[in-house]
Parts: C-alpha cells; sequence; structure tokens
C-alpha cells in the first residue's frame, strides 16, 4: 500500500478534529520554534526508558538531529556546488486529483530560486522540482534543470516525493562527473531542514553535503486550498514530516546498532 496516501487518509480524517488549531496554525506567518531541552534530559529518559546507558548519548543525538531540528546548517550562496529546490503543495481541479497549478507557496518558492541563482557562482547547477520551475518558466527565468513529475497510467500526476527529487537531482550532478561537492537546499520553512537531512542520506555515495543558502528567509506561509492535505497548515504538515523523519532515523539508528554490536 502507498504510504503516502494512507498518510493523506489519516490526515484528512484528522481535519475536523482539529478544529480551530488548524486555522490557526494555518494562519501563522512563521514556523514553530525549535523546542529546548535541558542538557541530558533526552540522554537520561532514553537510559531509564530503553535501558541503553551506555549508548543513550548516541541515540540522542541522532533523535535531536534527525526529528527535531528543523533548520539546517548555512552555507554563502557563493560556496554552493549545486543547488536543489523542493516543492510544497500545489493546487488540484474541483474533481480532488487533476494537477490545476503550482499554488502560491511554490510561487515563494520560485523567488528565493531567482535570489539564490543570483548569488551562486556562474555555470553552478540548479535543479527544480517540476513546480516551481513552472512558475520561474512563467517568469521567463531559465538556467535551470526542472526534476520533471511523473504521469500513471490513468493520465493522473504520480507524488513526486522529497527523496524522488534529491535522488534525480544528485543523479544528475553526478554524471557530469562531480564526486562531491555542497549543495543548497531551498524548501518550505518547515520542510528545508528535511530535505537537507535527505540529501545528507545519499552521502555516502553522491559525496554531496547540504546546507541553506545563508541569509535566504524561506516562505513559511501555508496554503490551506493546497491539494496536498499534509501542507495546508503547520500543525498537519509537522505530523507528516516526523513521520518521514523516522523513516530517515532508522538506518542511522540501525548503523549505531551494527556497530555497537561489533
Amino acid at each position: 500500500m502507498n504510504r503516502r496516501a494512507v498518510l493523506t487518509g489519516a490526515v484528512t480524517a484528522a481535519v475536523p478534529l482539529l478544529g480551530a488549531g488548524t486555522a490557526q496554525a494555518a494562519a501563522a506567518p512563521t514556523g514553530p520554534t525549535d523546542p529546548s531541552l535541558t542538557d541530558g534530559a533526552l540522554e537520561q529518559l532514553i537510559a531509564a526508558k530503553l535501558a541503553t546507558a551506555p549508548s543513550a548519548h548516541d541515540i540522542a543525538g541522532i533523535f535531536t538531529t534527525m526529528l527535531l531540528e528543523r533548520q539546517p546548517p548555512t552555507r554563502p550562496a557563493s560556496a554552493l556546488d549545486l543547488v536543489i529546490a523542493f516543492s510544497f503543495g500545489n493546487r488540484v481541479a474541483a474533481d480532488g486529483t487533476t494537477y490545476s497549478g503550482p499554488g502560491p507557496v511554490n510561487a515563494e518558492l520560485a523567488t528565493v530560486v531567482e535570489q539564490v541563482m543570483g548569488k551562486v557562482r556562474p555555470g553552478t547547477p540548479v535543479y527544480v522540482q517540476w513546480e516551481i520551475a513552472q512558475v520561474l518558466t512563467s517568469r521567463g527565468v531559465t538556467g535551470f534543470t526542472t526534476i520533471d513529475e511523473q504521469t500513471g497510467a490513468n493520465g493522473q500526476i504520480v507524488y513526486l516525493s522529497t527523496d524522488g527529487v534529491a535522488t534525480a537531482a544528485l543523479t544528475d550532478f553526478a554524471a557530469t562527473g562531480a564526486k562531491s561537492g555542497t549543495a543548497g537546499v531551498i524548501g518550505h520553512h518547515d520542510h528545508v531542514g528535511r530535505c537537507a537531512l535527505t540529501v545528507d542520506s545519499h552521502a555516502s555515495t553522491s559525496g554531496v553535503t547540504a546546507y541553506a543558502p545563508r541569509g535566504i528567509a524561506m516562505p513559511a506561509d501555508y496554503d490551506p486550498d493546497s491539494g496536498q492535505v499534509w501542507t495546508r497548515s503547520a500543525e498537519l504538515y509537522l505530523i507528516a514530516d516526523e513521520l518521514d523523519r523516522l523513516g530517515l532515523a532508522a538506518p542511522v539508528l540501525e548503523a549505531l546498532l551494527i556497530a555497537k554490536a561489533s
């Protein structure tokens, strides 16, 4: 069963229960702030609940980085070897399935892409997910590579995951002969951290590490009319984001366990 379809169904069912809180989150101009934990508190909890005192520090580090940190480290745009822009939501027609446009958040992301393109070194590859690319093309912007959508047998657009975008961009970058590099990721304020983690999850094969372009503000608005239910508000999105982050954390935790056992 498609995990994104399951998630969509669960979030759709949750919408009536969230009520006014969801509307307030959707209207929030900025994303949530990072929670603060007393030094050692998470390690103590892990040691107590999981009986893994010797590994508590390492596990806490993984949890803190991969599940809690919302913003990636930054690098100046002039230091980037490639740029990858990830879309956030889109609009669908009244039938609920047919794509009808990029939506306002992707228009904001397109503006960020233009800002970054004006700061990177000439010739720096810029990879842009297709919804954002449509906005850029409508503005007459060139000089980027589109990560295209896929269409199913029924003619409907197939969901393109964050990892799918990262994989396509890194594959194309490697085809240029690059063995390593520094990627600048562009994404919604609450998504960009996972975008960077996703790119980093390929580092052992791509040699590419991810950062956000320094001094560039990412859009934090939500589109309550987005065709992707989980991108309609912060309250809905952050639940979905944590589930995807768990998927990224799992192999890192597994590697830790293997290292401890050897």
